[in-house]
């Protein structure tokens, strides 16, 4: 029986969704020790033991992986941004398409479906936003990302996986900020100024917006804000645009409603292909500018368009999918429940003269409902939903309108495999693509193409 806070030798049988070895206790208690890899024999501290499962804190590797690397980054071990640094960028991309292959087996479903896995040649300083809390600690202000499982911040001074330049503002913002006397945040006692930063660029563009989100309106008016702005704009003179985001909550979202430009204009932009993208402080944008173009093609590709068929787009967003697609059918309807997105979605489709996009606001199943009563009919439906996959509804709605083909865009393999198979009874699956989107991490993102059985 493994006793808490006690050190215990294992063998890892495999690796888990989160990129943690996996092993079994003498008793046959499956235990979890991040930062391992199979087949390594390892010597784990005992930090959390329930009936279940129990968790290791990693002391000792005896025996190491052909595959282990050594991390590039000094942070690894204490920062929650990555989790799969301490192998090679080719096992991670093998690791994940083993995930998708499990939920897919998990549902019954043929294995040999999950194909392509689309990695980057240089996977790292990809995201093109960033965003950095700021806290106060016993009168001392600290930036960072938040330790692993904690809500202390590693002060990195450097990110593998941020783009160069966010990073470098972002930390140059900080330290204004502090000169400044600017007090972050504080958790317990709900005081303070600043509570993140944020710093988004366009890739293409190289165009800069900063973003501060801050407790007081007032501080749009104030003289040391007027210090900040005119020092780092003058050091970076690609920043076209400074936001304050005003949030004075008790809450772990990080941008309120509430935006105030006091310098530039209120967006940056950036393209996706040969469309361009107006980017607002708290708009959705693909934090990977390369790999969204990879998606898209991947997408666009895979569905096989006609120029004379007309598309139904569930979950739109911003509407860059659907702009992407728009050259190759006749008319895309797309639906979105949040106005922001949807107006988003409007100006995006006006600054790149597509005009055979028409923008829908609600929720899928009724605005989708609606549109059949009005006799719209379907060739194709694409979906790019949350992680939790589409609802009861949904499928339901996609049966009963039966397109031709289905083009299914998931952040999550365990939903999408749960949603195919329920498609599955009208439907053939073509294959299943991943593209890694953010290397280094757990996360994968897969396309998928259905075709309405004959």
């Amino acid at each position: 029986m493994l006793e808490l806070n006690k050190q215990y030798n294992f063998k890892i049988k495999d690796v888990g969704m989160n990129f943690e070895g996996i092993a079994k206790s003498d008793d046959g208690l499956t235990v979890f020790v991040p930062g391992t890899l199979k087949d390594e024999q390892v010597t784990a501290k005992i930090i959390k033991l329930n009936k279940n499962y129990a968790l290791g804190d990693l002391k000792e590797i005896k025996e190491a992986s052909k595959r282990r690397a050594k991390p590039v980054c000094e942070y690894y071990s204490r920062c929650g941004g990555c989790e799969a640094m301490h192998t090679d960028y080719k096992n991670t991309l093998e690791i994940k398409k083993e995930k998708v292959i499990n939920n897919i087996k998990k549902q019954g479903l043929d294995e040999t479906l999950v194909k392509d896995i689309y990695g980057m040649d240089k996977p790292y300083y990809y995201r093109n936003k960033v965003q950095y809390p700021m806290i106060n600690r016993n009168g001392r202000n600290y930036v960072g990302m938040y330790e692993k499982g904690s809500h202390d911040l590693v002060n990195n001074k450097e990110c593998y996986i941020q783009d160069e330049t966010t990073h470098k503002v972002a930390r140059r913002l900080f330290e204004l900020l502090d000169k400044e006397k600017f007090v972050g945040y504080n958790e317990k006692t709900l005081t303070g100024d600043i509570r993140n930063i944020m710093v988004r660029r366009g890739i293409h563009t190289d165009e800069v917006m900063c973003v501060l989100v801050v407790t007081d309106r007032c501080f749009a008016k104030d003289s040391r804000m007027d210090k900040v702005v005119k020092e780092i704009t003058k050091e970076y003179p690609n920043i076209k645009s400074f936001v304050l985001n005003i949030n004075a909550k008790n809450t772990n979202v990080i941008l309120s409603d509430e935006n105030v430009c006091i310098f530039g204009d209120e967006y940056i932009t950036d393209k996706i292909g040969n469309y361009t993208f107006k980017i607002t402080a708290d708009s959705f944008f693909q934090v990977n500018t390369l790999q969204a173009e990879v998606l898209y093609n991947l997408l666009k590709t895979e569905m096989e368009l006609e120029k004379d068929k007309t598309v139904l787009e569930l979950y739109s967003g911003v509407g860059s999918i659907g702009i992407y697609l728009s050259d190759a059918v006749k008319d895309i309807y797309a639906v979105e429940i949040v106005e922001s997105a949807v107006e988003a979605a409007k100006e995006n489709a006006r600054i790149n003269n597509v005009t055979n996009v028409i923008h829908v606001l609600g929720d899928a199943t009724k605005e989708t409902l609606k549109l059949k009563d009005e006799g719209k009919f379907f060739d194709y439906i694409v979906v790019d939903p949350p992680r939790k996959g589409l609802d009861e509804q949904g499928i339901e709605l996609i049966l009963e309108l039966a397109p031709t083909k289905i083009g299914y865009v998931s952040c999550n393999s365990a939903t999408l495999a749960r949603d195919l198979k329920l498609l599955s009874t009208r439907y053939d699956i073509k294959e299943i693509k991943m593209v890694d989107m953010f290397p280094w991490t757990s996360h994968i993102e897969c396309v998928c193409v259905l075709e309405l059985k004959k």
